[in-house]
């Protein structure tokens, strides 16, 4: 029956991986628009955009859009008339905390502030809204802790209606470890918020209470990676039955299964980002999974790459097949057009972005298409 399953959600992604391939989707065409999240200082401003064109992968027309400081990471409702970011801050309005912004998101792709809430945490470094859109989650790196944010329906932040501090210290390598937590992603159903805590290797497990606004931890509250592996950054398979994290500290991809009404969460694999004669110093940022679900993509800082992964739905299996490196340095983040044909690299160190082709194997190969922005920091497609 297990194996029937499989085939059954196999057949899906494939047909789906059909349609981006095809040209049958629509997002193929026309200038569209894709928003990036920066650190403010003496190159940028705020928020900025650019137009792109799937037909040819070229960029232009860069814009800010608004300015705000810090604007790190940033998420989309579906419809895509609201935006957030979060404010990576040490202070905001006089408090030990970071900040959370909701922009209007007009015509012209102009951002028009909303308001702001407070993180309760410091160094607010990732944000998700919940599958209704009521709700948006945002992680404290500096104070390691999880906050859940009301949001109505014209796109306006409430002050945090729950907030859970990761508590405990330990010792790695002679290192005292705090909590850092560093991501949120919330499951393809929309029932749970998963965080993925660096500092304590641990990925916790929330189910979303949006009645009340609260998170609840779930029957299995985490889940955990090897000793000093330091769980980032996190993505689903979208079959919904896998989850994927990468490993900051020792630049590997760990894949899970993801099957909590079963308590399923078997760790499958974990395989290096790198290749196996590199010898210098590295640390990983991004995950992101292929919309065929087929192919895994990591970032490495030191490196300098996008480490390429086979993903086997049927057999579970995660297998190394490559790297991107071509104008990439220090890529802390990347994103995948929804057409699946293209995979644009945020280089914070060298303030630009290179365009790569995904083939489809899922091999990537540089498009000569690089771009000059100033500290990207995360890359959101704008697609009504």
């Amino acid at each position: 029956m297990r194996c029937l399953k499989f085939l059954m959600v196999a057949s899906l992604v494939l047909a789906t991986s059909h349609q981006l391939f095809s040209g049958e989707n629509k997002q193929d065409t026309g200038l569209q628009t894709m928003f990036i999240g920066t650190y403010t200082g003496p190159k940028s401003a705020g928020i900025y955009s650019m137009q792109f064109d799937p037909k040819n992968g070229k960029l232009s027309n860069l814009s800010v859009v608004a300015k705000t400081e810090n604007p790190s990471f940033l998420a989309l409702d579906i419809a895509g008339n609201k935006l957030y970011c979060v404010n990576e801050v040490a202070n905001f309005k006089g408090d030990k905390a970071g900040g959370v912004s909701s922009f209007a998101v007009n015509p012209d792709s102009k951002l028009e502030l909303i308001n702001q809430e407070s993180s309760v945490g410091t160094g607010p470094c990732h944000l998700s809204l919940t599958k209704n859109q009521d709700h948006l989650i945002a992680v404290n790196y500096g104070g390691g802790s999880t906050c859940i944010l009301p949001v109505d329906q014209a796109g306006k932040l409430s002050k945090a209606s729950d907030f859970i501090q990761h508590k405990g210290t330990r010792i790695i390598k002679g290192k005292l470890e705090t909590p850092h937590a560093h991501s949120v992603q919330i499951s393809p159903d929309g029932k749970y918020a998963v965080v993925a805590d660096l500092g304590f290797d641990k990925i916790f497990i929330h189910e979303i209470n949006t009645k009340t606004g609260k998170l609840i931890p779930h029957k299995v509250p985490f889940l955990e990676t090897a000793t000093g592996a330091g769980p980032r950054h996190m993505a689903f398979h979208p079959a919904g039955k896998h989850l994927f994290v990468v490993n900051e500290s020792d630049s590997t991809v760990t894949a899970f299964r993801w099957s909590p009404e079963k308590n399923d969460f078997k760790n499958i694999a974990t395989v290096s980002t790198l290749p196996k004669d590199f010898k210098g110093n590295n640390s990983t940022a991004e995950i992101l999974v292929h919309p065929n679900g087929r192919a895994v993509y990591a970032s490495n800082r030191g490196h300098n790459s996008i480490a390429v992964f086979k993903f086997d739905l049927e057999k579970e299996t995660l297998e190394s097949t490559g790297h991107g490196a071509e104008k990439i340095s220090t890529p802390r983040n990347f994103t995948i057009h929804p057409s699946g044909k293209w995979l644009l690299v945020g280089n914070q160190a060298s303030d630009s972005i290179a365009v790569y082709k995904i083939a489809d194997d899922g091999a990537l190969s540089f498009s000569e298409i690089f771009q000059d922005i100033p500290t990207p920091v995360c890359l959101r497609f704008w697609i009504k």
